[in-house]
């Protein structure tokens, strides 16, 4: 069967349904009887009418002309022998990608969330966040470097899960790429799991799946004996750097409203976006992800959310991407600065994880970042 009929009609979910309604009821008619056949006949033109009803709430004056598409579609499977109902199916399935990284990171989740719960269990001051569905702590001056390792392992894993294509490359090349990737990779969840959870909250945002960090307190970032002389100093630099990259990512990630699908498709592009210097076979390997995940999603926007322009979500997605590159430059500038201070041991132990990176990237590019800091 020649694909581009089916991206010609492209149906949506309900149409989608009905094809596989009509396409099954049309397999009863071969040498049955008569009795079977007026069923299906009856049932054929039900299908139809509740179609012509979903066209008519819709406002879709052309819908005759549209169950004609369909039926052609269903006519030109039929003509070429084809098992109607599975190749229908089978066209649904190149947002297989989007699915595997649903599947990957959601199990990520779940074992953050179990290992983290056993971390918080073991505190027994554990501050409690009031909040209306969730149970959630606020993170102190240990709690971030604790977090970050569960994270850090659990990242690699969802790597391998979600995108077994890297594989197959070599484990330096690997190390680069997660290397590159990890602190991007926070920053998107911790920024989508704020939206998801504090909507317009000014005051909290998450630093795992189940801490919190007050933005109003700043005293909680870090230990009392850590910062010596520059202890002040420090906390405004923090404050100060939280502040703007909040002001710069929070509307954005309100705008753009992303769903989880979306997020998904995110997590692949940040990942495709890396500044890790990887050579030729990666490149190919993420221009492959790349095109994948376009394509995916460009399902996903004409059949899962009904969209014949998506051009304004996909700029959407482009400009967090770009956002977070942006703010994770800044990220890197100010963790370099403060290589020369009396950093706080906690903040130390995430600055030389996310430092990481840099074994795999020309020393100049470090600070090539065209990010002014303020």
């Amino acid at each position: 069967i020649n694909r581009k009929e089916y991206d010609r009609v492209n149906p949506d979910n309900v149409e989608f349904t009905a094809l596989l309604a009509l396409a099954f009821w049309d397999t009863q008619v071969a040498g049955a009887s008569e009795e079977l056949t007026e069923t299906a006949r009856r049932n054929r033109a039900a299908i139809l009418k509740e179609l012509r009803k979903v066209y008519v709430l819709r406002g879709n004056i052309e819908c005759e002309i549209r169950q004609r598409e369909l039926i052609g579609l269903l006519n030109h499977m039929k003509n070429h022998n084809c098992h109607v109902d599975r190749t229908i199916t089978n066209y649904r399935e190149p947002d297989g990608i989007l699915r595997r990284i649903d599947i990957a990171y959601n199990a990520s989740v779940e074992r953050r969330r179990s290992k983290e719960w056993k971390l918080l269990e073991s505190i027994d001051d554990r501050k409690i966040i009031q909040h209306p569905t969730e149970t959630l702590y606020l993170a102190d001056g240990n709690t971030p470097v604790q977090t970050f390792n569960i994270c850090y392992a659990e990242t690699r894993i969802f790597i391998h899960e979600a995108f077994p294509s890297l594989t197959r490359l070599s484990q330096q090349e690997q190390d680069a790429i997660f290397n590159g990737y990890i602190q991007m990779f926070n920053f998107i969840d911790f920024h989508y799991r704020t939206q998801q959870i504090w909507g317009d909250s000014e005051q909290y945002v998450m630093g795992s799946v189940l801490t919190v960090v007050d933005i109003n307190d700043d005293d909680q970032w870090f230990s009392e004996d850590e910062g010596g002389d520059h202890r002040e100093l420090m906390k405004e630099s923090g404050r100060a750097y939280m502040v703007n990259h909040l002001a710069v990512i929070t509307p954005i990630f309100k705008k753009a409203k992303i769903s989880n699908t979306e997020l998904y498709a995110l997590l692949a592009f940040s990942l495709c976006e890396i500044d890790s210097a990887i050579d030729a076979e990666a490149i190919s390997a993420f221009d492959e992800l790349r095109s994948e995940v376009l394509l995916a999603l460009q399902i996903y926007y004409k059949n899962e959310m009904g969209l014949d322009d998506f051009s304004w979500r996909l700029g959407n997605l482009m400009t967090i991407n770009h956002c977070i590159r942006v703010i994770f430059c800044v990220f890197v500038r100010l963790n370099s600065l403060l290589l020369f201070r009396n950093v706080p041991r906690s903040l130390m132990h995430i600055f030389e994880c996310t430092l990481l990176f840099s074994i795999s990237m020309a020393p100049s590019r470090i600070y090539s970042c065209d990010v002014s800091m303020t």
